[in-house]
């Protein structure tokens, strides 16, 4: 009986390395899942800054909003994405919001809505920059087409 007993001690040890050795290892993997998911939210950043803001949907738009002034409007990340998507905003629609838009969007802050009131400026400034031809500085989109005489 002694023996049997000194058996199952050795072998509860045994099997109490093995379960702290894959918490270890779980923990590693979390943390390393972790840190694939961070990196994997900033490549979808980086692909909707490479994108022409017109082309974006809501839940871009939301994105886009949520690293403005690092971060300062992630605050409000939920109401926004329900509101965008409710509401079907897209990247184009920025171009007409004003600060009524933005506040029914459920920026409650004056101050928050100015910001982005400020950046949709910002896009729009770098959409006419965008749009230019070289040399002449005439906008090329949404000019209206002149008719032949």
């Amino acid at each position: 009986l002694e023996t049997l007993v000194k058996t199952l001690v050795q072998e509860n040890a045994a099997l109490k390395s093995k379960v702290e050795s894959l918490e270890n290892e779980k923990k590693e993997m979390e943390l390393s899942l972790d840190i694939a998911h961070k990196e994997i939210e900033q490549l979808k950043l980086k692909l909707v800054e490479n994108k022409i803001f017109t082309t974006w949907g809501p839940n871009e738009c939301v994105d886009w909003m949520m690293k403005i002034n690092d971060g300062i409007l992630k605050q409000y990340h939920d109401i926004l994405k329900q509101n965008m998507l409710k509401s079907q905003i897209k990247g184009s629609d920025l171009l007409d919001m004003d600060m009524n838009d933005i506040q029914g969007l459920g920026i409650s802050v004056f101050a928050h809505r100015k910001i982005l009131q400020r950046n949709i400026y910002l896009l729009k400034q770098q959409r006419l920059n965008e749009n230019q031809v070289e040399g002449d500085g005439v906008p090329t989109e949404n000019v209206p087409s002149t008719p032949y005489i």
